[in-house]
């Protein structure tokens, strides 16, 4: 049986406080047809995530991600 005596070294933290790194955010926009109303409906959403995140102070957006493929009359809209 081994009684050596076991050392046990204690490392303090390094960064004490409270965390300050923003958390980073990424939005979904989505609209389900290309009519008028869902036009206003997708750009109301962008404004509303854009508003929201700028209005924390604790996050950052990072994107704003949406379907590539919604076509408004002749258009394609991309983002």
């Amino acid at each position: 049986m081994n009684t050596a005596v076991k050392e046990v070294q204690v490392i303090k933290a390094t960064i004490t406080g409270e965390k300050t790194e923003k958390i980073r955010v990424a939005a979904y926009c989505r609209v389900s047809t290309d009519k008028d109303d869902q036009l206003n409906s997708f750009f109301a959403q962008m404004r509303y995530y854009r508003d929201y995140v700028r209005g924390n102070d604790k996050m950052v957006l990072v994107d704003i991600y949406a379907d590539e493929g919604i076509i408004y009359g002749e258009q394609k809209l991309k983002i």
